[in-house]
């Protein structure tokens, strides 16, 4: 890419993502995913190490929940350490479903999940680093530990992580609750049982997709980092 096409990619992206303040050239850390995939968590639990190594983990430092993979793709070609968290396409997209209420199709959904996924290959991860989405929500130090050695970073582990999973659980019902009210638990991000049901259904749904198949596949072939 040119240095011209490279800074009207930028421009581009940053007035597509006004509301987060993009700063591709202050940028330390970018972490992105397909939603649902536990960004807000692995927010959350980052950012009082990334706080305490960077002096501030706000805008305009650190790129985040865009969804967005030209975002991910730019970083990383700008050679920003940059993370990725990658969930099977099954839960993904099925629980991005019940927080849209079923308003976007479920093949218009795999076709996104796909996208966002597909330039993963070995050639292009230089600069990425793949996180599992279980590990993520089990046991998040070890992504910290993966991060200080790919990008020599110096994060601190978090001292109490079940503490610290509880109160991001507590944050994202309370959020959840005050913007949406009773229909909180459509949009909460953390597991809840009364969801389970619609889950169960809509995977019935996605199973009769043959793009499914295909993001499968896409997902096997993908070696995550942690």
């Amino acid at each position: 890419m040119s240095q011209q096409l490279k800074q009207e990619e930028i421009a581009t992206l940053t007035h597509k993502h006004k509301h987060r303040k993009l700063d591709f050239a202050r940028a330390k850390l970018c972490l992105e995913a397909y939603p649902r995939s536990a960004n807000s968590l692995a927010c959350h639990l980052i950012s009082p190490s990334l706080e305490k190594y960077l002096g501030n983990c706000s805008h305009p430092f650190f790129i985040h929940h865009t969804h967005d993979v030209d975002v991910v793709k730019t970083t990383s070609s700008l050679k920003i350490p940059t993370i990725i968290i990658i969930r099977n396409p099954e839960d993904a997209v099925s629980s991005l479903c019940i927080y849209n209420k079923g308003a976007i199709d479920l093949e218009i959904l795999l076709r996104r999940w796909i996208r966002f996924y597909f330039f993963l290959n070995p050639s292009n991860r230089k600069n990425i680093l793949v996180a599992r989405f279980e590990t993520v929500v089990t046991d998040f130090n070890n992504v910290i530990d993966a991060i200080n050695e790919k990008f020599k970073f110096d994060l601190e582990p978090i001292a109490d992580l079940d503490g610290a999973m509880k109160l991001a659980k507590q944050k994202s019902i309370k959020a959840s609750k005050s913007k949406h009210g009773e229909n909180f638990i459509y949009y909460v991000g953390s597991p809840d049982t009364s969801r389970e049901q619609m889950k169960i259904e809509i995977k019935d749904k996605l199973h009769k997709l043959p793009l499914l198949n295909e993001a499968k596949r896409l997902f096997a072939s993908i070696t995550p980092d942690v």
